[in-house]
């Protein structure tokens, strides 16, 4: 848990910049996606907001430590019924002497039931205010707390960290737990998911390089019909795609990445693109790799059983396949995205009928990224 990437070296940190976050991320993606959650989560989610918005006080506080593995953090965005669209939580933070009372529940938030903090996002406005009614606090979870209740709630895949589920009531947090500014919290938000977008996205190659690996060393060994399975021409061209498809994700992710690095203007647009095709690329290779170990692919006797089941959820968190493709679509057209979209007719279709990944990335430097005028406004 000490590989903090994101935490300034005067922390006990590497402080690498966001191209250097994912050259290190991917490796640790791609031998265990599990690990590289709770990473992520220390990382992108825990830290990153003290990084950016926390006074000199609270890093103090807080970064060595965490630093240093002593304090494990987390985050509380979603709520029942509030997933991707976090304007409309409903949790509340409510001012009283000293600090502030929280009311609500968080859902499907990862490592709570192991954290020390949770950086945590409240209302403090009116439920008409929408994002401006929201704020950010660094909240201590005391766990023999009447007032806090945490419980794990049961997932498919990345099981080195839980999903959990966290009730406050009146629950007490002091003034110094505000982080950022007051009812400005989407900043910080907006932020921190731009960045942990791209780590996703990272974390989506990573896995379908090791689904990738696994297919191949199968295909390569196993025998039917009287010849090697990569002998079968659909099968060698299942591979040649998933192989192409990989190295279009991973060259957007490190757009994503340089996009971040120097606040493009449209950084957040990158990170989005960046984590949906990642995201989808690690579903289908995982997925069709276990297709190609037949039944044993379908059980946990084998490895590709657990990397097919870590890759589902990467198309959940962070923000929905939908939310995030209606995101991009804002500022490219469909026929942009089709072109970087992994193919589903890909067993059947001729690998030469397709642009290489090296032309697809050429045309995408080309791209001119400016907000859309789109009828029902997109």
């Amino acid at each position: 848990m000490r590989l903090l990437l994101v935490i300034p070296e005067k922390f006990g940190g590497f402080d690498l910049t966001p191209l250097g976050q994912v050259a290190v991320f991917e490796p640790i993606a791609k031998t265990d996606a599990a690990l590289s959650l709770l990473i992520l989560i220390q990382n992108t989610l825990a830290a990153r907001p003290i990084v950016e918005f926390g006074t000199s006080a609270q890093k103090d506080k807080y970064l060595r430590l965490m630093a240093e593995g002593k304090l494990i953090g987390c985050i509380g965005l979603s709520e029942p019924g509030v997933g991707s669209d976090l304007m409309n939580l409903t949790c509340k933070a409510e001012k009283v002497d000293g600090g502030w009372k929280i009311n609500g529940e968080k859902l499907w938030i990862s490592s709570a039931k192991r954290s020390d903090i949770i950086d945590l996002a409240a209302r403090t406005g009116t439920p008409e205010s929408g994002a401006r009614g929201i704020s950010l606090f660094i909240a201590p979870l005391d766990h023999t707390s009447p007032n806090l209740k945490i419980k794990t709630v049961a997932k498919h895949g990345q099981h080195a960290s839980q999903f959990c589920s966290v009730v406050f009531t009146d629950y007490f947090i002091p003034d110094d737990a505000l982080l950022g500014e007051l009812n400005e919290g989407q900043k910080v938000l907006r932020d921190t998911l731009n960045l942990s977008r791209v780590w996703i996205a990272a974390q989506g190659t990573g896995i379908a390089l090791h689904a990738y690996e696994l297919a191949i060393q199968h295909v390569n060994q196993r025998e039917m019909f009287g010849k090697k399975l990569v002998d079968l021409p659909l099968m060698a061209r299942n591979l040649d795609h998933a192989k192409r498809e990989i190295d279009i994700a991973r060259l957007l992710v490190r757009k994503a990445a340089w996009a971040e690095q120097t606040n493009e203007k449209y950084a957040h647009v990158w990170s989005a693109l960046a984590k949906v095709v990642a995201s989808e690329v690690a579903f289908l290779v995982s997925h069709d790799s276990a297709l190609f170990h037949g039944a044993m692919g379908y059980t946990m006797e084998t490895e590709i059983g657990y990397v097919a089941s870590d890759a589902e959820v990467l198309r959940t968190y962070e923000g929905s396949r939908e939310t995030l493709t209606e995101l991009a679509l804002k500022y490219l057209t469909e026929e942009q995205l089709q072109l970087v979209w992994p193919r589903a007719d890909h067993p059947i279709k001729p690998i030469g009928d397709l642009p290489t990944a090296e032309k697809v990335i050429r045309t995408v430097e080309g791209w001119e990224i400016k907000k859309r005028n789109i009828a029902g406004d997109r």
